[in-house]
This record gives structure tokens, sequence and C-alpha cells, in this order.
């Protein structure tokens, strides 16, 4: 195969062919994540379909790693979702959160147990806590009573186009004084304390709390039960969608909060880094401009020549035996004839040559 005058044989067409493919794979991991509510996670339990869903119109989504980017905002125009963090967020954290709402922002706090959410709602002012047990229901559900549909919806204008929630291993939201219940779960919802997935003699048939509201200042905060009804494959569950596109309500911007859950893709956290620091932005524009100048200065570059112009360098051309065997003996005028021949028929066996004549 012949391309601008050299010969690119298959294994060379196999090998670039890998490179694309490596490269394109090392594109896709950095700016994917496989971190569980991931926001840059395209799989089953990732975020990134709420992530997009939420940035559909003209707001801004943000996307934060340190807490501090809470400062930066305007907290009267944002809802911030803190789902499922996976360490303590400890006292200065807390108050860049707790600020947040007491000036304005919405809070948006999920997860399935309370074992970091409690202290995290406790440490902002809040009052709700999650109980941590699993919900089960026997009646309304989708694929099993571990994945009940919360139906009992009340009619505040904040989830006034929600009729339910499909919940995936979900526990319940323990009020506290001041909160409103915005969302329930059917009246045979019941608390499986024991983890045997049956109802006991001691567990009761309740409507339990799934979703609520309280306010902290100026602010709010939503407590949900279950971090699981944003991500991509729970969205088109219920009125999930809904759901989300209702708490987000009028807000310009949305922040995911990511300061103590997970990590971003490596492509992001540089695109993070670079947006941060004029320095790191000024570094690495050097060094690709160095390394481009290394790389065009390192390699051959073929220019093709008009048609009708001659080329101050090498012309490359495509010759039969006849036209090697002449080129050989003006090269070569003291071989012998029979050398010549043989030397003709060896170059033009394998295929048809690409021969640069100077």
């Amino acid at each position: 195969m012949h391309f601008a005058g050299r010969t690119v044989r298959y294994p060379q067409l196999l090998v670039a062919g890998l490179l694309v493919l490596l490269v394109g794979a090392g594109l896709w991991a950095g700016v994917t994540s496989a971190d569980a509510f991931g926001a840059y996670n395209p799989a089953w339990d990732g975020l990134q379909d709420a992530r997009t869903i939420v940035g559909e119109t003209d707001r801004t989504v943000v996307v934060a790693q340190e807490t501090s980017e809470y400062g930066t905002l305007d907290a009267n125009e944002t809802t911030a979702f803190v789902l499922s963090p996976t360490s303590d967020y400890g006292p200065a954290a807390e108050a860049d959160l707790r600020n947040f709402v007491r000036d304005g922002g919405t809070l948006v706090v999920a997860g399935d147990f309370g074992g970091t959410v409690n202290p995290l709602l406790s440490g902002i002012g809040a009052t709700s806590r999650l109980d941590g047990t699993t919900l089960r229901d026997e009646q309304q559900y989708t694929e099993s009573p571990a994945m009940p549909l919360a139906t009992n919806v009340s009619d505040d204008s904040r989830v006034a186009d929600v009729d339910e929630l499909a919940l995936n291993y979900a526990t319940v939201v323990d009020p506290g004084a001041e909160s409103t219940v915005l969302v329930r779960s059917s009246p045979y919802g019941y608390l499986d304390a024991n983890g045997n997935q049956a109802l006991d003699d001691n567990e009761t048939l309740a409507s339990y709390p799934v979703v609520v509201t309280e306010s902290v200042g100026e602010g709010q905060v939503v407590v949900v039960s279950d971090p699981s009804v944003f991500i991509n494959t729970m969205l088109d569950r219920g009125d999930n969608r809904a759901f989300l596109s209702a708490i987000v309500g009028e807000s310009e911007t949305v922040l995911f909060d990511y300061s103590h859950a997970g990590q971003l893709p490596p492509l992001v956290r540089l695109t993070h880094l670079l947006a941060d620091s004029a320095l790191a932005m000024l570094v690495t524009g050097l060094l690709l401009l160095v390394g481009g100048t290394i790389a065009v200065r390192g390699l051959p570059v073929s220019v093709p020549v008009p048609w009708g112009r001659e080329s101050p360098s090498i012309t490359s051309v495509t010759l039969d035996e006849a036209s090697i065997t002449d080129l050989l003996e003006r090269r070569h005028p003291e071989w012998e004839r029979e050398r010549v021949r043989r030397v003709a028929k060896s170059i033009n066996r394998p295929s048809e040559n690409t021969v640069n004549d100077e």
C-alpha cells in the first residue's frame, strides 16, 4: 500500500491502529470515573446523567474538590449536593457548608446510612437524621421489596410534579422538630430491623418519611434517605428525574460536592488545577510548546510537489525492474551486467517498490 510515495505495510497499519485505540482509551479513562455517585461516571451507579440534566439550561455546574468553593458562589442562587460522603467533613469543612446554608443556599444531603451523613447534618445545624435501617415495601415496589416506591407525596410546591420516588435499598429520615416532610413511603413500608427481608411481628407498617426539608438560617437543608434516586439507572424510574429538577428549581448554579467522596478523573483534575493556578497553566503551556517543537523537528515531513514544478530535494518515483536496472548501471558502471541484473531482480521481487532518486 502506497501513501505519498512511501510503501506502508499492514503491520505498520496495525501498530498505528493500536496506537489510536490506546490513545482513545487513555483519553476516555482520563475524563471518566468508576466511583459510585461520581459526576463523571457514565455507568449505572454514576451521576453523569444528573450532571448533564441540571446543566442543560443556562445553569453553571460546579464539581467541587474543596469546600472552600462554597464561599465563591452566590448562595441564594445555588443548590449543592452532598451524596453519600465516604469520610467525615470535620469542623472547618462543616463551617464552610454551614455558612453557605445560613447565607441562603440550598444543600441537598443524601445517604442511606447515617455514618458520615448524620455528623454532617449536626455540624451544619440541621436537626433531621437518617435512621440507617433498610426500608422495605411488599406492595409498592419496582424490582423487589427492597426497591420501594415512595407514593405519599405532599402538596408542597417544591414537589408539585412528583407523584412517586423510586428508591433503591433506602433508609428513612427522622425529621427534626421544624422539618417539613416532602415525600413518604407508601402505607405498606416497614423497617427491616433484623435484616431478614420479611415483615416480623415487631416491625410496623407505616408511611415513613424519605425526603424532608428544614430551614437553617436563610437557607434550606433537604435530607434524602437514598442517594440512588439521582444515579443514572434510577433517573428514569418513578418521577426521579422530575424530583431532581424540582429540587434544583430556579437555581442558577448547581454544585456537586466531591470534597469527601471519591476522586475526579485525572484530566478533569488537571483542568481544575489549570483553572485555579496561572502558574500551572503557564508551565503546562511551555511544556506543550517545547514538546511540540521537538516532535516537529524530529519527525520527517513529506511535502508534495505540485505538478509542473521540480522538487529541489527528493522526488518519489515507482520503478519497474527495467528502470531499476538502468539506474544501477548509471550509478555503478563498474558492476558486471549479471550483477546488475541480480540486484535489480532482488529489489523488485517483494512488491512494487518506491525508490528515492536523488
